[in-house]
């Protein structure tokens, strides 16, 4: 049996059980634990275990386990694959096993006791082969259970002098000696609740509800009561662990008080004793449905008929609620139909009975009707279910009696106090089933209700009047004037053939003529200056013409332009040129459109569409010679703003201010090269044995005294890169913090870096490598402005090679001499101008931390307080070191104080901001559009970089490098909120701010 199949085999399972009068059930010890699971997938089962003494176990379970999702349909695979091996010796063992076992529980019901035993026994051999134990037999008879050996736990099986045996069946309470079906309900946990001690809340109600088991429907009448019970708590939004009202407590006691009937219900287990010998039985399947404003039903009934005798037996019921929202009474009592076709089917699928006839009985005219009609007239509600019901039943199975005979109305209507007696027609069915068919009532459908309600006929013609005067197409419902005016030309070719067709004409086919078009906008501008100069196109068009030249009022805004009608019934402006011999009537002259009306912005659109969003003179003379719009110039400048394409076009970053110098800028009185910046820049080629090779120079900055030293790296791997770190630190000092771009050397450099000090206890290299207080940074990517303090030195070193400009390659030895005479001459520039107030002190250099002097050659002596280092000269580095760092504080800072650029705040980039990543790299009209997920801001509040989702994935941009698209349709570019931007260290000056100024941005 598949897991699918399962839930649905539940009530096959225990229809079968309720066949016969001999009834017999088991189960199977410890099903799962009896299957060896291949050792492919034992290793998903691996378990780490602790034992009490503190072991730690990893132990493999080989077996399958209780709990997983696939073991209930798996077990049953395997048990359903041995049973099939015994088909040919065993076949009524084996049809019990594969269609009576509910997973481990087995159920099934034979004709006698002798057939009882035999299955069971074979059942148990057939198992026994398997690896499979039956035990825990159950039966009504006890001389099965004799037979079958039961001792042990069951033994209370045996004592049929008992007043009742209870044993439990797949969920539901069997008494073994009567026979019949119970209901528990009360239990230890819910006494206080269900002895209304308890005020419940929502969450007890439900936890009552659904603790109630009946799989089956048998006390479906009941339980109705208490579903429209918690529907209405629903209804009145009261919280999970809220107390219910006053009122719905009183519905709640009531429901209570039927509870002791309900469990003293007894329902036969077997629907009726087997056929007598020689006398064919009759099996008939009845299913009654009915609805009322709260819910519906649906309930079945067997009948059984062997010659003379009439018996009747309740098989399963359905109940629902109706829906929250209000639903007609027709419809719920259509849905009723359905379920009970559907419960029909369910029941003549899951039993082994054949049954002879069907009946379904309903006390609704109008689903008789709709059945019994052409069920496509009808809606859509109506005519899906209608169609569902027919394919699962006939017409002629659909019978109508009257609402008091009708069963279901137990289940729908329960505002009587429903009857609990096994003899009630609830459980025996209505009492003309046990008559016999000769005097069943049966009733023909009045003549007048043949069509059923008229409310659920579908529509054959929509008509619709419309006054002259009105639009019936609205141009604000429209984005392109294009399709507005194809749409009104099918319209009016519509209403054109409708015409032709009455006069017998041949109609209007094939795609849209030029002149279908051409009428069509002269429709929409008609119809338009109706709507806005109602007066004066009545004056004009003579119906209130009291002379021959009409006359606009002085108070109309078209009475100093003189308008006139043409042939077409458009209002157009008059001119002084209608003697010209190129005037063709008065066609060429200007259309009057009113100014801010939506047809107006669709035919400016549509010109501004055509001169490709360019050319706004050019635009705003053809807009003026077609129409005569008040503020033309205006309008047509409305219409560029509100364009999301030229939004699109002219969009641009906008960086925030300029950020303050981090502390890395500003570290005085600190060991050069504690904060450094560090980049790669190149190849160069060289000759190594007459072969050439590419180098890369390494290029470490000192952020606070500006300071360089350059490396030589044989490749751009992470090993090179690390190799020629160490040595620039084994002669510079190992750094505090290190800052680059994220380069995959200097990534996988961290990468080393990071493991290295998790490890440093037994990797030697890495402790000689850094500290623990060494960290590395990343600028965002594609931000090159982050880097400044490095980008511009490599600027330099790159403009001092070029103008070396070697003639011949160089070698190893000779590039590695050239990089440090460059190194020595870039740390040799000034950073502060002269001093013009003492013109033997020297401009502040690099070198003066690093060597105490612009060069190294000049002598160690300072300018000021010569007499101490006289006196104590071995203080002379410490007050060499102080008298530049004094120097650099009182000279340099003030120089790098002053921002260069982004004076001014902006607008921060926000998430959900649709932004263009600008990127020089890409080809043209290709810069990625996306969306904002994520910014990082820094210390000053300012938006820096962010977090770009676009079709290709996330990106991590700087804020200078993303441009907000304006996306609103009211806002111009001037008032976009602009992106932000800004720097880690400084900018240099070769990178500017760029922008996009492209058309057709993807």
């Amino acid at each position: 049996m598949k897991g699918p199949d399962m839930l649905t085999a539940l009530p096959s399972v225990l229809y079968r059980f309720r066949e016969k009068p001999i009834a017999v059930s088991g189960d199977i010890a410890e099903m799962f634990l009896r299957i060896q699971m291949n050792e492919d997938d034992q290793q998903c089962q691996r378990i780490l275990w602790c034992n009490q003494d503190g072991t730690v176990g990893d132990y493999v379970v080989t077996v399958m386990t209780f709990g997983a999702k696939c073991s209930p349909s798996c077990a049953q695979f395997v048990v359903n694959e041995n049973a099939a091996k015994f088909k040919s010796d065993f076949p009524e063992a084996v049809e019990v096993i594969e269609k009576g076992h509910y997973v481990d529980d087995m159920l099934a019901s034979v004709d006698t006791e002798a057939d009882a035993v035999k299955l069971a026994q074979d059942i148990r051999h057939i198992h026994h082969e398997g690896g499979f134990i039956m035990r825990n037999w159950k039966s009504n008879s006890a001389c099965v259970l004799q037979a079958l050996g039961e001792v042990g736990p069951t033994d209370k099986n045996l004592d049929m002098d008992k007043e009742s045996v209870l044993e439990k069946v797949l969920g539901m309470w069997w008494d073994t000696k009567t026979d019949t079906f119970q209901y528990r309900i009360c239990t230890d946990r819910n006494q206080q609740l269900l002895s209304a001690q308890k005020h419940p809340t929502k969450r007890d109600v439900l936890r009552v509800l659904m603790s109630v088991y009946d799989p089956l429907g048998l006390l479906a009448h009941y339980m109705i009561s208490l579903k429209l019970l918690f529907q209405e708590i629903w209804r009145e939004g009261t919280a999970w662990d809220d107390q219910i009202g006053e009122k719905q407590f009183e519905k709640w006691k009531h429901w209570l008080n039927l509870l002791p009937e309900a469990e003293a219900v007894r329902i036969p287990r077997c629907y009726n004793i087997s056929p007598s010998l020689g006398i064919e039985r009759t099996v008939e399947l009845h299913t009654f449905v009915d609805a009322s404003e709260l819910g519906y039903a649906a309930v079945c009934y067997f009948r059984f008929v062997e010659g003379d005798q009439i018996s009747c037996s309740l098989v399963a019921s359905k109940s629902r609620v109706a829906p929250i929202k209000f639903v007609s009474i027709p419809r719920l009592e259509l849905q009723a139909a359905v379920i009970g076709c559907r419960l029909a089917a369910s029941v003549a699928q899951g039993h082994t009975i054949n049954i002879h006839r069907r009946y379904f009985w309903t006390d609704a005219r109008d689903v008789m009707c709709w059945i019994k009609s052409d069920h496509r007239k009808y809606s859509q509600f109506v005519a899906f279910r209608v169609g569902e019901i027919l394919e699962m039943s006939e017409v002629s199975e659909w019978q109508w009696l009257r609402g008091k005979l009708n069963v279901a109305d137990e289940g729908t209507k329960w505002d009587d106090q429903p009857s609990f007696n096994t003899s009630c027609r609830w459980f025996t069915g209505p009492s003309f089933l046990w008559r016999a068919r000769s005097e069943w009532p049966v009733e023909s459908i009045d003549e007048g209700a043949k069509e059923g309600t008229t409310e659920e006929l579908r529509p054959r013609l929509l008509h619709h009047y419309a006054p002259e005067n009105e639009n019936i197409l609205e141009a604000k419902d429209y984005s392109k004037w294009t399709r507005l005016q194809r749409i009104s030309a099918l319209v009016l070719r519509f209403v054109a053939n409708l015409k032709r067709k009455i006069k017998g004409a041949s109609l209007l086919k094939g795609p849209l003529t030029s002149e279908e078009l051409r009428e069509a906008e002269i429709y929409l501008f008609k119809r338009t200056q109706q709507q806005c100069y109602a007066e004066e196109f009545e004056i004009l068009s003579g119906k209130d013409r009291s002379t021959d030249k009409p006359i606009l009022p002085k108070s109309s805004s078209l009475y100093k332009l003189g308008p006139n009608m043409d042939k077409s019934g458009l209002m157009r402006i008059h001119s002084r040129i209608d003697l010209c011999s190129f005037s063709v009537g008065n066609e060429h002259f200007p259309i009057v459109l009113p100014r801010r009306h939506a047809l107006t912005k669709l035919v400016l659109q549509d010109l501004h569409e055509k001169y490709h969003h360019l050319c706004n003179e050019t635009f705003v003379n053809e807009a003026r010679r077609k129409f005569y719009i008040p503020k033309i110039r205006v309008e047509c400048n409305r219409i560029r703003r509100e364009c999301q394409h030229c939004k699109n076009r002219l969009a641009k970053p906008c960086p925030p201010i300029m950020a303050d110098l981090p502390k890395e800028r500003l570290a005085a009185y600190i060991r050069p090269f504690s904060y450094s910046g560090v980049d790669y820049f190149g190849p160069y080629q060289v000759n190594v044995r007459r072969r050439p090779e590419k180098r890369w120079g390494v290029l470490v900055t000192c952020l606070t005294t500006r300071a360089i030293h350059i490396e030589i790296a044989h490749s751009l791997s992470t090993d090179s890169c690390i190799m020629a770190l160490q040595n620039c630190f084994g002669r510079r000092g190992t750094p505090i913090q290190i800052i680059s771009d994220r380069g995959t050397n200097f990534v996988g450099a961290s990468k080393e870096l990071k493991e290295a000090l998790a490890q440093i206890d037994s990797h030697k290299l890495a402790a000689e490598f850094t500290t623990s207080s060494t960290s590395w940074k990343f600028n965002p990517p594609a931000s090159p402005h982050m880097g400044g303090a490095w980008e511009r030195m490599i600027q330099t070193i790159k403009k001092v090679l070029s103008e070396i400009n070697p003639r011949h390659t160089p070698t190893d030895e000779m590039l590695r001499n050239l990089m440090i005479k460059i190194e020595n001459i870039v740390n040799s520039r000034p950073l502060t101008h002269v001093p013009i107030d003492d013109e033997s002190s020297p401009a502040l250099t690099p070198n003066h931390f690093l060597v105490g002097s612009s060069n190294g050659s000049k002598p160690l002596v300072p300018y000021h307080d010569c007499s101490m280092v006289t006196r104590q000269s071995w203080k002379t580095s410490d007050v060499l070191a102080n008298y530049f760092w004094r120097r650099w504080v009182n000279e340099y800072t003030p120089e790098i104080a002053r921002r260069t650029k982004w004076f001014s705040p902006s607008k921060p980039i926000a998430v959900g901001d649709v932004v263009i990543i600008v990127d020089p790299t890409f080809p043209r009209n290709c810069w990625p559009k996306g969306k904002i997920l994520e910014v990082k801001t820094s210390k000053d509040g300012q938006v820096r970089s962010a977090k770009v989702q676009t079709t290709s994935g996330i990106y991590d941009r700087p804020a200078v490098k993303l441009a907000v698209l304006d996306i609103g349709a009211n806002s111009s570019t001037s008032n976009q909120g602009p992106s932000t931007g800004g720097d880690c260290c400084e900018s240099p000056s070769s990178v500017s701010t760029p922008f996009i100024n492209r058309a057709g941005v993807v």
